[in-house]
């Protein structure tokens, strides 16, 4: 072995100690919160706000690393801002008895990166406060927890740099995706167990999250997929693999150079990107780009295809645009995909006419520019009988109800009572059970709630906006208390 093979192995020894040290050795403990139903059906995994039975855990507030001055300030049993409560909901959807269950800032920059709860246990990330050995914090890396729905045992799964990382959590292990590698943590419900690389240089990844848990029930998200180059040199397609999320699952080819052609023909194999994917009821709708560099005539655009049964169906394809989108939201396979292009929500599928493709644009709407996509929703209209089909976006930190058809109308309305605003810089709005969660800039960025029919708010008996869910900290106390002194002072002149 060369001194410079011996160099890398002693290296790659190191970062194995420097991940052990941090994946899983140490936890900590705070006294029984009394509550939580570990065999309940989960709703909204991987959001702001999740429901486990008559629980429901949500994010106290929205901070923001470089409030990370010290390393008190994300310490374990520090954090009031940014820790993940649990409280119960009643027959009204009210949130009641909310307590502080993980007083550790619950963050990271990955949109998708919200909070899990699989059985016994809650998992999150949260920016580390160790140091390097000048002494200075790393809180570019995140380090991935879980915490029992008691809140008695904290414990440490990974530590990652990078903070917006694509990861999956499962109830068996997490998942990431970083520099080019997919690595697996596994663990039981007792403890972090064992470290495998799933696979190297990786070109794309979906790490599919099915936001239902059943306990006891087996999952379509059970899998995750990727591409890689082809180990053929000359070869012009890469291949897509599918994997388990459990430990010791194998790699399954489920696209190659054999996918499309019986002979070899170049000009019918792909380079695929993994774009988005839909968990449905039988398997996971996977979407993608093809591309292929021998033939000019290469439709470009959009693809899906069911995968099931440990197959990805590419006989059976669906296209749906006739280009590259940068933004995308899939309905399904028989439905089309809603694209966004010049300020235009367009549902798209491919038609084909006389063997001709065709792409319909005229099922579109207008947004204004800036205009984020929540959730498409059935939405009563004042002037409607009946709900009808429409999109809830965000626009200038505003929400807004838009029908999904011009011949609808009032074309967009929402009124909501009382000031606020939407801080989408991390987590987007989200709705559960009818209301509309999210990180209220107008408050402090502490978790809001709106009634989506109604538009409502939660009021005093004044008919004043109260704030239910935030927990404020020790530094929002005080702003606020300062705030009703100056208003009272200006009332009595």
């Amino acid at each position: 072995m060369s001194k410079i093979s011996k160099k890398v192995m002693m290296v790659l020894a190191m970062s194995l100690i420097f991940v052990m040290i941090f994946a899983g050795c140490s936890s900590t403990k705070q006294d029984t919160i009394p509550g939580g139903d570990a065999n309940a059906v989960v709703e909204n995994n991987g959001g702001l706000v999740v429901t486990q039975g008559k629980y429901i855990y949500y994010i106290n507030g929205l901070t923001a690393t470089a409030d990370i001055k010290e390393k008190e300030d994300n310490t374990f049993g520090n954090v009031v801002k940014g820790a993940i409560m649990r409280g119960e909901l009643d027959d009204k959807g009210n949130v009641t008895n909310a307590k502080v269950l993980v007083p550790l800032m619950a963050l990271s920059a990955n949109k998708n990166g919200g909070i899990n709860v699989f059985g016994n246990w809650v998992y999150y990330t949260t920016p580390s406060t160790e140091k390097d050995k000048n002494g200075i914090m790393q809180t570019s890396y995140l380090e991935y927890m879980r915490t029992s729905i008691d809140g008695t045992i904290t414990q440490k799964i990974a530590l990652v740099d990078g903070q917006s990382t694509k990861y999956k959590f499962t109830p068996n292990a997490l998942i990431y995706f970083a520099n080019g590698t997919i690595t697996r943590v596994n663990y039981d419900d007792n403890k972090v167990t064992n470290t495998e690389v799933v696979a190297e240089k990786v070109s794309s990844v979906l790490l599919p999250q099915n936001k239902t848990f059943k306990p006891g029930t087996a999952s379509m998200d059970d899998v995750i997929f990727y591409t890689k180059a082809s180990e053929d040199e000359e070869a012009t397609y890469n291949v897509t693999y599918a994997i388990g999320t459990k430990s010791g699952s194998e790699p399954k080819v489920i696209v190659d150079g054999k996918s499309y052609t019986e002979n070899n023909d170049k000009k019918l194999q792909y380079v695929l990107t993994l774009k988005s994917y839909n968990v449905v009821a039988d398997g996971v709708e996977v979407y993608y780009e093809k591309a292929n560099a021998n033939n000019a005539e290469t439709m470009p655009g959009i693809y899906g295809a069911m995968y099931k049964d440990g197959k990805l169906d590419v006989a059976n394809e669906v296209r749906f645009t006739d280009k590259a989108y940068a933004t995308m939201y899939p309905k399904n396979l028989a439905d089309g995909m809603y694209v966004m292009e010049n300020n235009k929500l367009i549902l798209m599928r491919e038609k084909v006419e006389n063997g001709i493709p065709m792409f319909d644009k005229s099922n579109s709407i207008e947004l204004s520019q800036g205009a984020t996509v929540i959730a498409f929703v059935d939405y009563l209209f004042p002037a409607q009988e009946s709900a009808v089909p429409a999109v809830l976006y965000t626009l200038n930190n505003k929400m807004y109800v838009r029908a999904l058809s011009d011949k609808v109308e009032p074309i967009a309305a929402i009124q909501i009572d009382g000031e606020y605003g939407v801080n989408s810089s991390w987590l987007a709005p989200e709705i559960v059970n009818g209301r509309v969660y999210f990180f209220n800039s107008s408050f402090y960025n502490y978790l809001e709630s709106v009634d989506l029919a109604t538009g409502a708010f939660f009021v005093d008996a004044d008919n004043k906006m109260t704030h239910p869910l935030a927990n404020l900290n020790d530094a929002d106390k005080k702003t606020e208390a300062d705030k009703k002194a100056e208003e009272e002072k200006e009332n009595n002149k």
